[in-house]
């Protein structure tokens, strides 16, 4: 080191003073040090003055391009073309405390602006209107409508720039005047609102809704139909606070005549009711018009389940008659005559034999005690009788309808068959005969009921009848 007094070199380090000159070389030291502090700080504070200034510009024109009104509907628009919810709730303030802005009701806010451009155009062009006003330091004069947007103020951001927001001004729904001979479901994009009461006159108002399109749907439902009245309606710029729709589902009661049974129970598409039909003309409903219903009756019987024709219900066609059809189906009417020949071909083996022992399961104890008499009459005035069954022929009534026997406690009905027989000694009655053949056919009136605890036909009761059998009633060989 050199001596700032003198000059001289100093070699040794341990040295306080100048070997020369005698000066202190500690306090030259420390002198030194201190003009150095001072040179760095200078510095500092030049570099902290120039950074600070640096970042205050950078501030500010960063504040003014975020907050100014221009830049906020630019990012609106931005918004609604990728749809995002979260940058426009961010913008978007209520105007009324009631409007809760959310999620579900921003996206699809955003989804009616996309769906519809020349919407996101006027809405864009009010407000760049009024920020074009703002700009001027003139005051925003807001677009007196409802479902849309307003330019506002929100106070400071930064604590520097005025915060501009979207006011959404929302707007109501108000329904009204719908059929009051139903009560139907209310929905507002598929919310359920309200049942509506069934009275005179109902108008009721519902919201508030932010801008954008809401499907309104008046739905009838019961656990047998289903009907419903939808209509699409736009929240958008409206010179009224709420927006009116009327619902109103066209219905009527029909006029439904039935042949079918005593009473049966209504089916409307293929669902049951509760509803029970009774033979003759009667209202029923009310039914929502405008589409086919398809109904039909149905009761259920011991032997199984009987259903009527189906009949339509028709827009304008109000007076449905429901055609009667045989309680007895075609299948059921095989077993019958079945069972009813298989009980004449034992009564025929009991007369021959003398034994009433031999008749069928399905004979009832009313038809056994008349096969006895019949054996006894036999035994008496036709000892030589022995017969044989061959055929039977059944006159079977296109409808036939089994009545409840209040004494017997069964449903029962009649029927005619002509039997013809094989008689070559003693004969019994006949309605024909063929005296060379020893064939004689005999008319009968058969009584058939069904057995509940058995869950069988039986063959109750035979008496003579005389009728003409025709080539259209159907035949049997039985021998």
């Amino acid at each position: 080191m050199k001596c700032d007094h003198c000059g001289h070199e100093i070699k040794q380090k341990e040295q306080h003073y100048c070997p020369e000159c005698g000066s202190n070389l500690f306090a030259q030291h420390e002198q030194h040090s201190k003009k150095k502090t001072k040179r760095k700080r200078y510095y500092m504070m030049s570099t902290l003055f120039i950074v600070v200034i640096t970042a205050f510009i950078v501030f500010f024109f960063i504040g003014k391009e975020t907050f100014d009104p221009q830049a906020q509907i630019d990012a609106f628009k931005e918004a609604v073309q990728e749809e995002n919810v979260g940058a426009a709730l961010k913008m978007l303030t209520p105007s009324i405390d009631s409007l809760k802005i959310d999620e579900k009701n921003t996206a699809q806010f955003l989804a009616f602006l996309k769906e519809n451009p020349d919407r996101l155009n006027v809405l864009v062009a009010q407000l760049e209107e009024q920020a074009n006003a703002l700009e001027k330091g003139k005051e925003i004069n807001p677009n007196h409508q409802f479902a849309t947007l307003n330019v506002v103020e929100k106070g400071k951001k930064w604590g520097a720039f005025t915060d501009y927001q979207f006011e959404v001004i929302p707007a109501f729904i108000r329904l009204s005047e719908w059929n009051n001979e139903v009560e139907l479901d209310l929905y507002i994009n598929n919310e359920k609102l309200e049942t509506t009461p069934n009275q005179d006159e109902h108008h009721i108002t519902y919201g508030p809704y932010m801008p954008g399109e809401y499907t309104i749907k008046g739905i009838l439902e019961r656990s047998f139909l289903k009907s419903e009245q939808k209509d699409k309606v736009e929240l958008f710029q409206l010179d009224k606070n709420a927006l009116e729709h009327k619902v109103n589902l066209e219905v009527s009661e029909i006029s439904l005549h039935s042949t079918f049974l005593d009473e049966a129970t209504l089916y409307v598409n293929d669902q049951k009711t509760d509803m029970i039909i009774k033979r003759g003309k009667q209202s029923i409903g009310p039914f929502p018009l405008g589409e086919d219903i398809p109904v039909h009756l149905e009761k259920e019987l011991p032997w199984g389940i009987i259903k009527s024709e189906k009949a339509i219900i028709t827009d304008g066609f109000i007076n449905t008659r429901i055609t009667r059809n045989s309680v007895i189906t075609e299948d059921e009417r095989e077993k019958v005559i079945g069972i009813i020949n298989d009980v004449m071909l034992s009564y025929t083996d009991a007369l021959n034999k003398r034994d009433v022992s031999v008749l069928h399961k399905n004979a009832t104890d009313n038809l056994k005690k008349q096969v006895q008499e019949d054996i006894k009459f036999i035994k008496k005035e036709k000892p030589n009788y022995q017969g044989t069954l061959l055929q039977s022929q059944f006159n079977i009534p296109w409808e036939i309808i089994p009545e409840y026997n209040e004494d017997r406690k069964a449903y029962m009905f009649k029927l005619h068959a002509m039997f013809s027989y094989h008689e070559p000694k003693d004969k019994l009655w006949a309605t024909f005969r063929d005296n060379e053949k020893r064939i004689y056919r005999r008319g009968q009136k058969m009584l058939v009921l069904f057995d509940e605890k058995e869950k069988q036909w039986m063959v109750d009761e035979v008496e003579k009848y005389h009728f003409f059998a025709t080539d259209v009633d159907p035949v049997y060989k039985l021998n």
